[in-house]
């Protein structure tokens, strides 16, 4: 049992991780750190992979980045 585990886990953590570099791609940004209110020249643009089932597995995933302001918000993803 502790063989399937590992390997569900690490599949689990695959899918997730490629779910979110793929909104990391979408959403054109690395991954940033920060904290607080958006300043007025920059919003939050939050991507989300929606639920993503593979091998029986379910996964979803999301990415936040601040943006400068009137940066276009790419299909799937919204402005949060």
């Amino acid at each position: 049992m502790a063989r399937w585990f590992n390997t569900s886990r690490r599949r689990q953590f695959g899918i997730g991780a490629a779910g979110l570099a793929l909104a990391a791609a979408v959403a054109g940004c690395g991954p940033t750190v920060a904290s607080g209110p958006a300043p007025a020249d920059e919003f939050v643009l939050v991507c989300e992979s929606g639920v993503v089932t593979k091998d029986g597995v379910k996964t979803s995933s999301a990415v936040a980045t601040r943006v400068p302001a009137g940066t276009p918000v790419p299909p799937g993803c919204r402005a949060g």
